[in-house]
């Protein structure tokens, strides 16, 4: 066999250069040329370019495609060719996917997910061909922060130019350190935000993609950088009610992002009516029975805005919310268990639960244990658990949610049937024991573990 030629070193040291100096053309062309069509063209040119050579078009271009966006906003090509240059140096190649605006699995919930049967949180953006997909879709990253590099030119060439070869390994995504660069700067966020009230459908997308791929990056700088708009949260809620799915599918996805581990915004995002928005998307979804995916997403933004947060808590009380859970458990006996309707039943669960914990107020906990009562939910889940065939995941959850429900609300018939708490784990075995079919013993079961949870945190409660 012939041996293979190696390049010569020189010939890959002018390629690089090559690109180096392309791109420092194009970037000159769209400052300096005054005609429209040039730096349309100079756009063009650095999207395609940016695909490829993130980093070098990151540290030559970026404050320039910003800078574009804000002088030429009249011109929706160049906006979008902008985007797109940027959402590929957030995201890289796999910008082109439609799965790149999907959360982290690690994070895409917070710590106590039971997700039965291995399903994971997906976006539901995944009905979507990558081959119709908008270029400049977002893309996330497992990698960590490293220290922000300077704003100079040279200088982000030299801490960046070393990342090239990284970024062409799937182990490591220069984005994290990209999307500080971005972020560094509030206004960068502020230019993105004011083009998703733009008239053309292109525009808002990758709007709202590439404020995904950020988020997936850094989180909290990009709720920071939304938080010192004073009209941030405003315009993205209304994109929960987009007539276009692509970009409300995508939106759902950023809520469930931005929603986590901030208060601010979660209480922000609840006085937007959202709570009724999310409310109305799942109903129009169709529930279980419709686009699980969806309906996924928009349990997951509930249970963030709930979890913790009992001023959301009682907006959503006091709107009737509860009761609006109720199609969540209305048939349940007929359905096809997947695991992605386990997960969205686990989640309705946690939500219902997030409400009456013991570490709420207790008027507050009393109240949504009266609603609970009153609508049947109670009644619903116990039918949940005499169910047959049910998911391990939906049966644990199902009896931490009802034992909430009647703590302490059952009145003195309550603490009759079991004197000795060393009886929980055989309750508990003999509820979730596959082969255990026995509908009568099965809810004999859940009535004596909830009874003996009620004496366990009575007694706990009471003074020594």
């Amino acid at each position: 066999m012939p041996a293979t030629k190696a390049v010569p070193v020189a010939t890959t040291m002018a390629c690089d250069r090559t690109v180096a100096e392309t791109i420092e053309t194009l970037t000159e062309r769209l400052q300096t040329s005054t005609l429209l069509s040039d730096r349309r063209d100079a756009c063009r040119g650095l999207r395609s370019l940016a695909k490829d050579y993130r980093v070098e078009v990151c540290a030559q271009a970026m404050e320039a495609l910003l800078q574009a966006i804000k002088n030429d906003r009249q011109d929706s090509e160049i906006v979008n060719y902008c985007l797109d240059s940027l959402n590929y140096i957030i995201s890289g190649t796999l910008g082109d996917s439609p799965a790149a605006t999907w959360p982290d699995a690690d994070t895409s919930q917070i710590s106590d997910q039971i997700y039965a049967g291995g399903s994971s949180n997906s976006n539901s953006s995944s009905m979507y061909s990558s081959d119709n997909a908008y270029p400049g879709a977002v893309a996330g990253s497992t990698t960590t922060p490293v220290q922000y590099v300077s704003n100079s030119t040279a200088v982000q060439s030299s801490n960046l130019k070393g990342h090239q070869d990284a970024s062409k390994n799937a182990s490591h995504d220069p984005g994290r350190e990209m999307a500080e660069i971005f972020l560094k700067k509030a206004d960068n966020v502020t230019t993105i935000l004011d083009t998703i009230i733009d008239n053309d459908f292109k525009t808002r997308w990758v709007a709202v993609r590439l404020l995904c791929g950020l988020a997936r990056h850094q989180l909290a700088m990009v709720q920071d950088s939304i938080l010192s708009f004073p009209l941030g949260i405003s315009r993205l809620t209304q994109l929960i009610t987009e007539e276009q799915e692509l970009i409300r599918n995508d939106a759902l996805v950023l809520f469930v992002r931005l929603t986590q581990y901030n208060q601010n915004i979660q209480n922000l995002v609840a006085f937007e009516n959202c709570f009724d928005k999310i409310m109305y998307i799942m109903q129009l979804e169709g529930y279980l029975d419709g686009t699980v995916a969806v309906v996924m997403d928009c349990l997951n933004i509930l249970l963030n805005l709930t979890r913790y947060n009992e001023s959301n808590q009682i907006l959503f009380r006091e709107g009737a919310h509860i009761q609006k859970l109720m199609p969540f458990f209305n048939s349940i006996k007929t359905i096809q268990w997947t695991n992605e309707k386990t997960a969205c039943l686990v989640l309705a669960l946690q939500i219902v639960d997030s409400m009456i914990v013991p570490t709420n107020s207790p008027v507050h906990v009393q109240a949504c244990q009266s609603i609970m009562q009153r609508c049947g939910l109670l009644d619903k889940l116990c039918e949940l658990l005499t169910a047959t065939a049910m998911p391990i995941g939906i049966l644990s959850e199902t009896m931490n949610t009802a034992s909430d429900i009647i703590r302490g609300h059952l009145g003195p018939n309550a603490n009759m049937v079991m004197q000795t708490s060393a009886m929980m784990p055989v309750l508990l075995l003999s509820m979730v024991k596959e082969m255990c079919q026995d509908q009568e013993k099965r809810i004999s079961d859940l009535y004596n573990y909830m009874n003996v949870l009620h004496d366990f945190v009575a007694n706990s409660r009471a003074p020594s």
